[in-house]
């Protein structure tokens, strides 16, 4: 069935319900990500989850409130319906459009936390919430995947930094150390097992509009 969302539905919902709300999820049905160290190098630390913030993108906090998706658009990081774009790896962009209750976002002060915000600037802000390398033999390397990270439309990112953890590599980065605002950058990256089985990984992506690094799920499988 075709979606049934739209800016002419979102028009007839708002008006329904009186004020530009979104229900974006909250701290009451989601805890912030705990994740321990792939290797010895990173120390257990809680982490902005681009996919724990595409779910809270996507799910109801009650059911008489509606979804960001009602919103906004259902392919956000595609669509800049109601300026969505300003979210994209900016969490304080997030945090203040509630506290300045823009466009009635204000009403979900009481369910929003740090955490909230962060992982969904992360969804918002990069092209893909994990990346799948598939089955390669030991010692040779895979095709690269690439992931593209955005700025907000109102801010630029600065100290723009890549972590690899796992069996894998930034094979190029096309960011640098700054993202302008309104802009986007990518970085290729593949897969190099160093034995067979599953083998996970993760991307920790630093800049300094995030309050804690961005974590990009990485996996592949060593023949």
């Amino acid at each position: 069935m075709p979606s049934q969302r739209g800016p002419k539905r979102n028009a007839f919902a708002l008006l329904a319900v009186g004020l530009v709300v979104c229900a974006c999820g909250g701290s009451a049905p989601f805890e912030p990500l705990q994740l321990q160290p792939l290797t010895g190098a990173l120390k257990p630390s809680v982490f902005a989850d681009p996919v724990r913030g595409e779910e809270i993108y996507r799910t109801p906090l009650r059911r008489d409130l509606l979804i960001c998706a009602d919103c906004h658009s259902d392919e956000p990081r595609n669509n800049n319906f109601g300026n969505i774009w300003a979210g994209r790896n900016a969490a304080g962009a997030i945090s203040r459009a509630v506290s300045l209750n823009t466009g009635g976002m204000g009403y979900f002060s009481q369910f929003f936390n740090d955490n909230d915000y962060a992982d969904i600037a992360a969804y918002l802000g990069q092209s893909a919430t994990q990346l799948s390398f598939g089955a390669v033999s030991q010692g040779r390397t895979s095709a690269a995947q690439r992931l593209t990270v955005s700025s907000s439309t109102k801010v630029g990112l600065q100290g723009v930094s890549f972590e690899v953890q796992g069996p894998f590599r930034v094979l190029q980065d096309g960011c640098g150390a700054i993202v302008a605002r309104f802009s986007s950058c990518a970085v290729d990256l593949v897969f190099e097992p160093r034995a067979g089985g599953d083998q996970p990984g993760a991307l920790l992506i630093r800049h300094s509009e995030t309050p804690a690094p961005i974590l990009v799920r990485l996996s592949g499988t060593g023949n």
